[in-house]
């Protein structure tokens, strides 16, 4: 007898209401016999992108894992990935060519490239970043093509050292080489991009309003543009990106596209439930608000690609609710001066973020979507741009990388590349496992790394 998979947006049907079914064993292509290649990749879920970021580095000697490939030991800020060893990789001699102290080599990290002024244009320009690269080929039929997180405000001024304003050291993600995508680090906004739309005749109505709004604003945005200076236009080409991503949203929650494949189980009500308005003043909540929604989002598949800021550049964050931390996270912290004490808490600054990390690998463990979890259907990436904060290193940066990619990523364990391996290597690696036919990775003569695919 031939089996005939169900499809994983198979509902229950009754009294008006219609529920997902969990994922069942007759979800799967290979319960049937007779299945098609086609009908494999209709139900094979999509391979999702993360970078949670952490300014200014970590402590090389609690972030260096002993012995290489599988053979090795967790570090002490990497101990919180113990039950997640079998899915982590740990990436050695990376490095940025970026100069300066701290935000340049921020503006680097996913680019490849240090965002400089351009004299003749007046503009600063960097490249575009990995996540928006994959966002383009995995981010159509999402409500967000890519979700950017953060808990701290991006600042204002100019960084001498950095030869940037401050606000570039707040994001890792950039649209176009001179549009940056700042975090949202308000929870309510950001569950409303994510959720709010809703149905209905109110909702389209103002929709249709919401449109109209938009329609306006980007009218005299573009009058604006035509005078602007050259600095002047390059916020503007930002204002109007945002602009437009809300454009997409509306235009997507009215018709979503058709797509190859949905989650076959959904959050509950309570876990949908919105978060309070304003920005919390407690750090942790904040942080463990922000990740709640990334896992919800990659839940619900309203998007594939997300980056989480934990703490920007030039960050004084009070990390005081951490047992013996007093000093401010960049001045008091990641510029230790080898001192025994400050050394001591910015590590537990640097193990607090690896353990929020995992409570989202967590979270997306539990996601069962048959062929594995969602963490095994991910690329999480955890790390800094900076290898020491108080050295200003960008050599050997602290990159780990933890999931399967839906298969496409072989773990390996503690890699050890050759010394001065550029990061975008890794990048051009990384484009691989989303199916990314690439030869090159921003044109910066970049190779794929063996033995991860």
């Amino acid at each position: 007898m031939k089996h005939v998979p169900l499809s994983r947006r198979t509902f229950l049907r009754g009294l008006g209401a219609a529920l997902p079914l969990p994922f069942l064993e007759a979800m799967s292509p290979s319960f049937s016999f007779g299945a098609t290649a086609e009908a494999a990749r209709k139900n094979k879920p999509p391979v999702r992108f993360l970078w949670l970021y952490q300014a200014n580095g970590f402590l090389p000697t609690a972030w260096n894992p002993t012995g290489t490939g599988r053979e090795f030991e967790l570090s002490r800020t990497l101990k919180p990935f113990e039950h997640f060893k079998d899915r982590l990789t740990v990436t050695r001699n990376l490095r940025t060519r970026a100069y300066g102290n701290h935000i340049g080599k921020v503006t680097a990290l996913l680019t490849g490239v240090q965002a400089e002024r351009d004299r003749k244009l007046g503009v600063y320009s960097s490249a575009r970043s990995i996540d928006q690269q994959i966002a383009d080929h995995i981010g159509r039929d999402t409500l967000l093509p890519s979700l950017q997180l953060g808990v701290e405000h991006p600042g204002q001024g100019y960084c001498s050292g950095a030869n940037s304003p401050v606000s570039y050291g707040a994001t890792v993600s950039w649209k176009t080489p001179t549009t940056m995508l700042m975090p949202e680090i308000d929870p309510r906004a950001a569950f409303e991009s994510l959720f709010g739309a809703g149905v209905g005749p109110k909702a389209k109505a103002r929709a249709r309003w919401q449109g109209s709004i938009l329609d306006l604003a980007l009218d005299q945005a573009k009058t604006l543009r035509r005078n602007a200076t050259a600095l002047d236009k390059q916020k503007l080409d930002e204002y109007l990106e945002s602009v437009r991503s809300v454009e997409r949203r509306l235009q997507h929650s009215e018709r979503r596209k058709k797509e190859s494949w949905r989650p076959s189980t959904k959050p509950s009500e309570k876990q949908l439930a919105a978060p309070p308005a304003g920005i919390p003043q407690d750090r942790a909540e904040h942080v463990r608000m922000m990740l709640d929604l990334i896992a919800l989002a990659i839940w619900t598949d309203s998007t594939r690609v997300a980056t989480m800021i934990y703490v920007n550049s030039l960050s004084e964050a009070n990390f005081s609710f951490l047992d013996g931390i007093k000093d401010p996270f960049h001045a008091g912290l990641s510029h230790h001066g080898y001192k025994d004490d400050k050394m001591e808490g910015y590590s537990k600054v640097n193990e607090w973020h690896a353990a929020q990390s995992a409570y989202l690998m967590k979270r997306l463990d539990d996601i069962d979507e048959g062929n594995g979890s969602a963490l095994d259907n991910s690329v999480v990436f955890f790390g800094s741009s900076l290898k020491d904060g108080h050295a200003h290193s960008n050599i050997d940066l602290p990159i780990a990388c933890i999931g399967r990619a839906g298969g496409a990523l072989k773990p390996a364990g503690h890699v050890i590349c050759p010394e001065n391996t550029h990061i975008a290597d890794l990048h051009l690696t990384t484009l691989g496992w989303f199916g990314i036919q690439a030869n090159d990775f921003n044109n910066l003569g970049a190779r794929r790394i063996p033995g991860l695919s």
